[in-house]
């Protein structure tokens, strides 16, 4: 699989596909939270970062979290060393957002990990919107049977996929440090079975183990 240089100049580009997401363009984006449309166009241009009370209105209306989007924000260097994963929990996946679950994979910078237990988050690599240039990696777990190819440009030579028997304990996207799962529980069919988002903050949690049992997933899987 062809790799790509990492993401290095100043700008936002989660910012950028969340606006995207949610069809809106610097000025709107600045109507809405109030400040001049120059001044939005610097977040995401110049990487520019806003205070914390205007990013928060920003990631409000654009559905997202503003630690993901604006990642140099928090209480403090040693608090982000210091602080577990972040979770938010939902009754089932119709319940996620979708500006935050279509910006999960349209703002990933270094890799994408998808575990597709019945075609699960496959949808998404059909959006028009999808740029796939910018990846680094990207992994997709599947059934046997499953008989999916992604049909977005450059896909072909980013994605990867492998296929596993027995995914049956549910589905997982990844994208760089958030990631949603779905447990399947009890039989029931995975668009309603509880979602679960996991951000990955600082010291090792949740995040951490899955990605690890994600990785001896794709190891074993042909």
């Amino acid at each position: 699989m062809r790799r790509l240089g990492a993401v290095t100049d100043g700008r936002n580009p989660r910012l950028r596909r969340a606006m995207r997401a949610a069809g809106l363009d610097h000025v709107q984006l600045a109507l809405e939270v109030g400040c001049n449309p120059k001044t939005a166009q610097r977040w995401y241009y110049e990487g520019r970062v806003p205070h914390r009370t205007r990013a928060e209105s920003v990631a409000n209306v654009l559905d997202v979290p503003v630690e993901w989007l604006f990642p140099s924000l928090g209480s403090g260097a040693a608090d982000a060393r210091t602080a577990g994963d972040r979770y938010e929990l939902y009754n089932h996946l119709g319940e996620v957002p979708d500006h935050l679950l279509n910006g999960l994979i349209m703002s990933a910078q270094r890799e994408i990990d998808v575990v597709s237990a019945n075609n699960a988050f496959l949808e998404l690599f059909a959006s028009p919107a999808l740029d796939c240039s910018g990846w680094l990696r990207a992994r997709v777990l599947v059934s046997p049977d499953c008989g999916w190819r992604p049909s977005v440009p450059d896909a072909d030579d980013q994605v990867e996929l492998r296929t596993a028997e027995k995914l049956t304990f549910g589905s997982m996207l990844r994208a760089d440090d958030a990631m949603l799962i779905i447990a399947s529980l009890l039989g029931e069919e995975e668009p309603q079975s509880p979602a679960l988002m996991i951000f990955r903050a600082g010291k090792p949690g949740i995040f951490d183990s899955c990605a690890l049992r994600f990785e001896r997933l794709w190891r074993s899987a042909g």
